[in-house]
């Protein structure tokens, strides 16, 4: 099996980037890690928005975790990654799994 890759941080960057590597038509394993609990999520609107109580959290998302299956992106939320060793491409998670990674 080929290793995955694999996108750190899951904020609206992280987000938009695997969103637009399906778009693009990317096929392989792909996965979205961050260390928040939810999807990524839009920041300007949430600062705004959010703090001004006419949108909720949902309304400032990417997308929802229905969407990110349907996509085929592995969405690993709440468990940053504490190491890296480029040379093996492998990277540890805060759990201390480690993951191989597309080099």
């Amino acid at each position: 099996m080929d290793a995955p890759l694999i996108i750190v941080g899951a904020g609206h960057a992280g987000g938009r980037a695997a969103l637009t590597l399906r778009e693009e038509g990317y096929s392989g394993r792909l996965i979205l890690i961050g260390d928040e609990p939810h999807v990524p999520y839009e920041r300007p609107p949430l600062s705004k928005g959010l703090l001004q109580g006419s949108q909720d959290l949902a309304g400032c998302s990417l997308c929802d975790s229905t969407r990110l299956a349907e996509l085929g992106i592995e969405h690993l939320a709440g468990n940053a990654v504490s190491r890296l060793a480029p040379l093996q491409h492998r990277l540890q998670l805060a759990d201390g799994q480690w993951l191989p990674y597309h080099g």
